[in-house]
Parts: structure tokens; sequence; C-alpha cells
């Protein structure tokens, strides 16, 4: 079964892996790789804003029919039959200066209007939200404008897209990064029932980097998570889904599946919590490393820059390393065995990653979401029982127990930052959260440790 990762960038896998088995034939076949997509990470991100143009601001008369083009180019990849494709509405472009604010409602329009039209052509689409950042300063003036931009987008989504097509297909997303966003989402949920006819949610800001996120003691998504559980449990559902945007690192991987199984013994609900990332490119083709277990059962960076190579790495070299994990991934899913003589880890001409191992290298990556999933369920299972529901002097062995896990996935390093820290040894406080469901114990988090995070002054009255 896949893994719940969502590969961000679809277009770059289509891309890249196309070429490769054109120009390469026998490393894999369209049908071998489609085998392991479908086993390993069959979620598919591509975002409706990646032809925006921040420097023109402008939007083109044709935008729609380009994006349902290259959405077809990558539907017709016979590698990725069976996936499911998600849409990223452009959100964060959008609110980050691609376009002007007098064009967000024509955007909105063409959004939704795509989601309605062409719903056979996507599986998910995330509901168009517009919140502030750090790069939206000349765009959002105040939070009444941010609230009332967002009511307005919301709405079209509820005007614009068929109640079918919103509740097998729209993702609901939750915002909570400062007081009044917090505030402002929380009606939209509670009071405006703007999510009514959902059932996948998520969040964002998870990402964003900001000292005050050093020290609040919990995880911070249980925050947004904490409200979609109270409506839903308010709703009488019995199973959801919930996406938390970023949320890849594989740290957030234990947190997820915690949070899920807590869920299930508390509320007994059941929810399937996804994430994204398209960090897998940076990673191995910037920056030469790929995550692998070692002998002590830790997951530790495997630098593969070529004066790495023959380093010892376990009872062996890196390069042994590097070829064992082509090789295991070879064997199990039928690629072309790669060999030291006829197939070296670089280039000797360009002196990069040679590209049959830049590709078994890659699915080897996503491999990884699904191995340590897996792991962390594992773990998850054989802790849970140390926990004590909203009693710290209880849980002591228990968030030990989550340090040491937290410990495994950084490397085995017993110095972590003190972020991870704090986090490890929040995890009971974070499932209380997610057991008592107190907005205003949650208002008073946001309050007291994300105040800084405003990026626009509390005033009223500007209008869209």
């Amino acid at each position: 079964m896949a893994s719940s990762y969502i590969l961000a960038g679809v277009d770059t896998f289509c891309m890249l892996m196309s070429r490769f088995i054109s120009s390469n034939s026998g490393f894999m076949t369209e049908e071998t790789l489609n085998k392991f997509v479908l086993e390993n990470v069959d979620k598919f991100l591509y975002s409706f804003g990646s032809g925006l143009n921040y420097k023109t601001q402008k939007i083109s008369k044709n935008f729609v029919d380009k994006f349902i083009k290259n959405v077809d180019k990558m539907r017709d990849c016979s590698f990725m039959k069976g996936t499911k494709l998600f849409w990223d509405s452009g959100g964060f472009q959008v609110a980050n200066g691609a376009i002007k604010l007098e064009d967000m409602s024509h955007f909105c329009d063409m959004y939704y209007n795509a989601v309605a039209n062409y719903s056979d052509k996507t599986d998910y689409a995330f509901i168009l939200d517009l919140p502030p950042g750090p790069g939206s300063k000349e765009i959002f003036k105040f939070d009444k404008q941010v609230e009332d931009v967002n009511r307005i987008s919301y709405e079209k989504c509820i005007q614009l897209v068929p109640a079918q097509i919103r509740k097998d297909k729209v993702i609901y997303i939750h915002h909570f990064r400062t007081p009044a966003l917090f505030e402002t989402w929380n009606k939209f949920l509670f009071e405006e029932n703007l999510a009514d006819g959902y059932d996948y949610f998520g969040t964002g800001g998870i990402v964003v980097s900001m000292s005050s996120d050093m020290q609040i003691p919990i995880i911070i998504y249980a925050i947004p998570l904490s409200s979609v559980l109270k409506y839903v449990v308010q709703k009488g559902m019995k199973q959801f889904k919930f996406h938390v945007l970023g949320g890849a690192n594989f740290q957030d991987l234990f947190y997820h599946q915690l949070f899920t199984h807590h869920i299930k013994q508390v509320h007994n609900i059941d929810v399937e919590i996804t994430y994204d990332s398209s960090s897998i490119y940076k990673g191995l083709s910037i920056g030469r490393f790929v995550h692998v277990l070692n002998n002590l059962g830790h997951l530790v960076k495997l630098d593969l820059r070529s004066s790495n190579l023959p380093l010892r790495f376990d009872d062996h070299t890196v390069e042994d390393h590097e070829f064992r994990i082509v090789t295991e991934i070879s064997k199990k899913y039928n690629f072309k065995n790669l060999d030291k003589l006829n197939n070296p880890i670089y280039d000797l001409v360009t002196n990069s990653l040679a590209r049959d191992h830049h590709m078994y290298l890659i699915c080897h990556v996503l491999r990884m979401y699904e191995v340590m999933q897996e792991k962390c369920k594992e773990y998850v299972h054989a802790i849970y029982d140390l926990y004590t529901p909203n009693n710290d002097d209880k849980n002591e062995e228990f968030n030990r127990r989550c340090n040491e896990m937290t410990i495994s996935l950084n490397q085995g390093r017993n110095k972590l930052k003190s972020k991870h820290r704090i986090k490890a040894f929040g995890l009971s406080r974070t499932l209380d959260i997610l057991t008592n469901l107190d907005m205003n114990k949650n208002k008073e988090l946001v309050e007291r440790y994300l105040p800084d995070a405003n990026v626009v002054e509390n005033n009223p009255n500007p209008t869209w």
C-alpha cells in the first residue's frame, strides 16, 4: 500500500522519468515504473498557479487551456496509470504577488470553473485559500481585508462547484497561524459553516520559519487539526482526511501516525493524514544525499558526493551502500541491475550523477516514505498505551519513548536542536489537545506563542 505522501512538482517527475525511459531503453519500462509508483507513492500534486508570472502579474487569456494541456500530458504517461492527481489552487503564488489584488476575483472564477468543468481530470483540488505571508505585504493591508477576500473565495467555491464535486474532490483549507487567522477561520468553520459538505480538510503555515514556532510546546498543526476534528465530531462524521501542506520531514511522519492512532482510540474516527513535498529534487540533485537506515536502525543521510564514495559506511563503503540501494530497487521492481564496472555512480564526462543512478535514487527516496511510514506506525502501536490523558506527571515515559523515536529519525543524534526536543517532550500535551478540543485553550496558545506572526495591521473596512 502506497504511503500518504504526495509528491509536489509532478511535471518534473514525469519529465525526468519519460526522458529516461525513452532514451535509456532497458533500465526500466513504463510498466515496471508504474508498479513501483502504485506500491510506494501514488499521489501527485500540480499547481494551478504554476503558469503565473510574478514580474508581469498578468493572466494570459489561454491560461486554463495551457494548464489542462499540461495535466493531460502528465496523465497520459503510462507509468502514471492508477495514480491520484491533486490540484494546488495557486493560492500561495497569488497571495505572494503573482497577480494584482483587483484580479483575484477573476482568478477565483477561473480556478473554480476549471475544477467544475474538468473534474474528470483531477482526483482532488485544494480550495483557493489566500492567506497573507511575508511576501504579501503590498497586497494585504488589513486583517479585515484578508477575511473578506477569503470569504469571497470560499463562497465562490460553493457557488461555482457542484456539491457532489466539492464533497468528492475539494480539500477545505483551515488556517490558524496568527491570532487574526485563528479567529477568521474558526468563524468560517463554526459560525458561517463554509466547510459544509467537505470531508477532506487541510492546513498550511507549517513550514513557515518563525522563531515563535521554536518555543511552542506542542506540534503546531494540532491546533487546526483539533478545530477540524471538533467540527467533524459535531457533524457526526466517522471518517475524514487531513492534509498538512509541507509536513514531510521524517519526524513529521511519526507525528502523523501518532495523531491518526490517537484520534481513532479517543474519538473512534478514522483519519488519514496526507503530506507533501518537492524536496526530493533538491536533496538528491543539489545536496547529493539520500536517507537510509543504518545497522542500528537509525535514519541517516548517505552523502553521495564523489569525494565521499570511498569513505566507510557501516561495515562497507558509501559506494558499496549506494549499489546495495539501487540493487534492492532493481530486484524488487524488475529494473535493470546496475554494476560498478558498466554503471559507475558518476558520469565520467560531466562529473555529475549518472542518469541511471539518479533515476533509481529518486525511486529510493520515494520508497523511503512508505518504509518509514510503516516503521512509525509500528512504533506508535508499541508505545501508545504508555500515554495517560491530561496528566503530565504520568507521561514521562511516554514522552521519553517519543523522544527516542525522534532521535532515531534524526540520524541517532542525542543532542537534538531545542525545537525537536521541545516537540518530542510535548507530544503528550499535543494528544491532550486532540482529546479535549478546547478552542479557548488553542486560542491562548496562538496568542501566547504566535502573535509576532502577524503580517498585516488590524484595521477595518478595506474592500476587494
